[in-house]
């Protein structure tokens, strides 16, 4: 089972892509992110508007991708809903991790509960 499995393109696929591909170490990364820091490997990529070098367009909210060219950009808001998910499906893959994930979220004053999920199902 994957956090979120993708079926043909759409605007959050970028989003998914993401949180799959950090598997069990998603509680690092979740801290990292909701720091406010970029986090990425050479599969994929979150970084924000604080972090632009000096040559790089200026953009509003998160960009999150797959390599350097393939990405999207997403408000704050949409940004955190969607980590909350990745973060309960990640529970329920990895029941004994739930403990770490929840003192993540908690140590950024967000939940397993925060954010219900309204959208259509990614999986």
């Amino acid at each position: 089972m994957e956090l979120f499995q993708v079926h043909g393109e759409d605007e959050l696929m970028a989003v998914k892509n993401f949180f799959c591909e950090f598997g069990a170490n998603l509680p690092r990364v979740v801290d990292r992110v909701l720091s406010g820091r970029a986090y990425g490997n050479e599969y994929a990529l979150v970084c924000f508007p604080t972090e632009l070098d000096a040559d790089e367009e200026p953009y509003e909210g998160v960009k999150i991708g797959m390599f350097e060219d393939v990405y999207t950009i997403i408000d704050e808001q949409t940004f955190r809903e969607v980590l909350v998910e990745a973060c309960r499906r990640f529970v329920r893959m990895y029941p004994a991790k739930q403990g770490e994930i929840e003192a993540v979220l908690g140590k950024h004053g967000l939940t397993l509960s925060s954010y219900p999920w309204t959208r259509p199902p990614c999986e």
